[in-house]
């Protein structure tokens, strides 16, 4: 049975929520605070626990302890141990998904 989602959206109310936002500029902005070296470790400390409590991140599978990234970026990019989040090769029904959550 398919899904009544209700009346169609206005096209001219989705054109100016796509088109109004500076998205592009966001982004960049978003890129340089990501980039930004946080230079006090209990600053790196609330940052990153804040961000890592925001989106389920698991930090026992860092490899590196959290002193040691210099941004949000390098935090966002972490190598993992080894070993952790294995994939199953031989399942047809393998999905690999290479983010938190």
């Amino acid at each position: 049975e398919p899904i009544d989602f209700g009346p169609a959206p206005n096209p001219y109310a989705c054109t100016a929520i796509e088109k109004l936002p500076p998205y592009r500029w966001l982004s960049r902005v978003w890129g340089h605070v990501a980039a930004a070296h946080i230079p006090f470790d209990w600053l790196k400390d609330v940052i990153f626990n804040s961000y890592a409590a925001t989106y389920a991140c698991n930090l026992t599978e860092m490899r590196h302890p959290l002193p040691k990234y210099k941004s949000l970026s390098d935090f966002f990019l972490r190598p993992l141990k080894e070993g952790v989040r294995q994939i199953d090769a031989d399942s047809e029904a393998a999905l690999v998904s290479p983010v938190d959550g």
